[in-house]
């Protein structure tokens, strides 16, 4: 039987499994409203790795004074690497409610994601979106989001796609050009060109 072991001299992110390297996965960690940024300090605290994506946003107070918010891009969720160490840390934060388990694929979000959502936020196109949108399945073409899947929709000018993080029930849009995205064919599409 395999044992793990936390060798001190990696990053927070590896594991020594009988001496090959081996990176841990996201999880969405579920928190009390308005609480993520605490609970993201009490992770690392506890030596836990944690991510909590943030934009920033215009806000104007009922004086009419305006300021600048970094508000939580999903509210109530921050993302932590967890081993099977890790998750009694987590579990006993102050501020944690659970540990979003899925169905698909172990519950763990997929590194490309959480990739998509660093390199997004820095780079100022992602923004929170309420729900998908009805329309196109497209599939992104062009890096750093190469071979993300979502909805094609239209605000204004602009063309955006939206991406489903499924575990947590939140979404993103990205902002695209038309040449960046080409259709993804659905089951139905398929059915109808064989006929």
């Amino acid at each position: 039987m395999c044992a793990f072991r936390v060798d001190r001299s990696l990053s927070c992110s590896k594991t020594r499994l009988d001496g090959l390297l081996v990176s841990r996965p996201w999880y969405a960690v579920f928190t009390h409203p308005r609480h993520e940024k605490r609970v993201s300090e009490q992770l690392r605290m506890r030596e836990v790795e944690a991510y909590v994506p943030t934009y920033t946003c215009k806000h104007v107070w009922k004086n009419r004074q305006t300021v600048q918010l970094e508000l939580p891009l999903f509210p109530g969720y921050i993302f932590a690497r967890l081993g099977s160490l890790e998750r009694k840390r987590v579990l006993g934060a102050p501020g944690v409610v659970t540990i979003v388990e899925g169905t698909r694929e172990s519950g763990h979000v997929p590194e490309q994601y959480i990739q998509v959502l660093r390199t997004g936020l820095e780079l100022g196109i992602i923004r929170p979106h309420a729900e998908p949108t009805v329309g196109d399945r497209v599939r992104i073409l062009t890096e750093p989001f190469a071979g993300i899947h979502g909805v094609l929709t239209s605000e204004r000018s602009e063309r955006r796609v939206v991406v489903a993080i499924d575990c947590i029930g939140q979404s993103i849009s990205i902002e695209v050009s038309r040449l960046e995205v080409e259709m993804v064919p659905t089951p139905r599409a398929i059915a109808r060109s064989v006929c």
